[in-house]
């Protein structure tokens, strides 16, 4: 059997939308109402909201042991282990791009019917480059992102990095996958209670509560403020490799190293995004 698992249930009752903590965030606009220019961040986990409302969390240099130990359980051989090195802070999205800030075409067939739902089945690459395309130049009129900076997918390190916010563990919790209910939308008992064609692959004791998508911020956030890095949908990073695992995804598949490549041109209803914001590349800045 493939890694994931797809199924057409729909969740159609909403949730409160987990609303960001203003007091605590930058702003885009000081207090005269000027918009006021994206920054790089001072400590890990500072937020910064946009003007589409997108909050994200800053990510410092550093490094980090990437991949996983040989002995891991549900460890897979791509998954080799090496020394990575954030020489650049970045920002990354404190939720997953939800369907009502989708800057996008409309994405048909997918599982989003809330606004606080995760967008889900649409590409890594002409999806992703619409939507980027257009907050790019959104925030850029706005005079709030700098020329040298840019809206985009993560690396696979950027995401790795910022999953485990400091772990050096399977999840950013711990080893221990009894507790993942707690943090992360998966494959459990309550997607395996719908009888659906697949859900006999899901855990049969761990319970999230949620037989498809959730709203974005359901789950305890990672200790530099992310939600939803495990579970929910995974997420595209810009080689075209889901991380992250998803809603129809097993427990063991939902750690911090697993990885999955897909076509640059497939949509799938369990892979989502989770946008950056970074410098630009040296030959981006030409």
């Amino acid at each position: 059997m493939d890694r994931w698992i797809q199924t057409s249930v729909i969740l159609t009752a909403s949730a409160i939308f987990c609303l960001v903590n203003h007091a605590s965030a930058q702003s885009q606009r000081d207090q005269s109402g000027e918009v006021t220019q994206l920054s790089p961040g001072e400590q890990a986990g500072e937020e910064w909201i946009n003007s589409h409302g997108m909050a994200f969390c800053w990510c410092p240099p550093g490094s980090y042991l990437a991949g996983s130990p040989a002995k891991e359980p549900g460890r897979y051989a791509d998954e080799t282990q090496r020394r990575v090195v954030i020489d650049e802070g970045f920002w990354i999205g404190k939720f997953e791009v939800t369907k009502g800030q989708w800057t996008g075409s409309p994405i048909r067939n997918c599982l989003a019917v809330e606004d606080d739902h995760p967008q889900d089945n649409a590409s890594c690459t002409k999806d992703a480059a619409r939507a980027l395309k257009a907050l790019n130049e959104l925030e850029a009129k706005l005079g709030a992102l700098p020329p040298e900076w840019e809206y985009a997918l993560p690396t696979e390190e950027q995401w790795e990095y910022a999953a485990r916010a400091g772990a050096a563990t399977r999840f950013y919790f711990g080893d221990d996958v009894n507790d993942l209910p707690k943090h992360a939308n998966f494959s459990d008992r309550s997607y395996y209670e719908t009888l659906d064609v697949y859900s006999n692959a899901a855990h049969r004791t761990l319970n999230d509560r949620f037989a498809s998508l959730a709203p974005v911020g359901s789950f305890a956030a990672n200790p530099w403020g992310l939600h939803d890095v495990y579970g929910n949908l995974a997420e595209w990073c810009d080689n075209c490799v889901a991380r992250g695992g998803s809603w129809a995804t097993s427990a063991e598949n939902c750690r911090s190293a697993y990885r999955h490549p897909f076509g640059d041109r497939d949509t799938e209803q369990f892979i989502g995004f989770r946008f950056v914001i970074r410098r630009k590349q040296p030959e981006r800045l030409r």
